[in-house]
């Protein structure tokens, strides 16, 4: 799985593929998307051929009853305190914390730091979630 992939033969298909043989069960989501479902969050990922980047995002679940002024602010703390992704929180009354990582492949890519992208961004938000999460607001 190291051997160096051209720009040309990024597809969703082979991001597919690589997820596949690194044993993480990837699910094609509809159409230009694909679920994995990682330790703690479901992880979607797709990609942008015209900007040459794959967009990963780790979505975790908020408790029951988690206040919406809670999550704002702990959000905002986090995009503060964390520099290697973005977070946000979407969805119904309940909501989710997403974070998001963009992997550019411009000019190629090594299928290793697709997975370990991947896993580094789950990493991150775990640690971020456990540093900060003072009111246990993450389910």
């Amino acid at each position: 799985m190291s051997d160096f992939l051209p720009e040309s033969s990024i597809n969703l298909n082979r991001i597919f593929s690589i997820l596949k043989n690194a044993f993480l069960k990837p699910e094609l989501e509809g159409e230009g998307e694909i679920r994995v479902h990682l330790e703690n969050c479901i992880a979607l990922i797709s990609l942008d051929s015209d900007k040459k980047l794959i967009y990963m995002h780790a979505i975790f679940r908020f408790n029951d009853g988690a206040r919406e002024s809670d999550k704002f602010s702990f959000v905002n703390k986090l995009n503060q305190q964390m520099i290697f992704c973005r977070f946000y929180t979407a969805g119904n009354s309940n909501g989710a914390l997403i974070s998001d990582y963009c992997l550019n492949y411009e000019e190629g890519l090594v299928p290793f730091h697709v997975v370990d992208a991947l896993k580094w961004l789950n990493g991150v938000t775990i640690a971020a979630i456990k540093q900060h999460d003072d009111k246990n607001l993450v389910a």
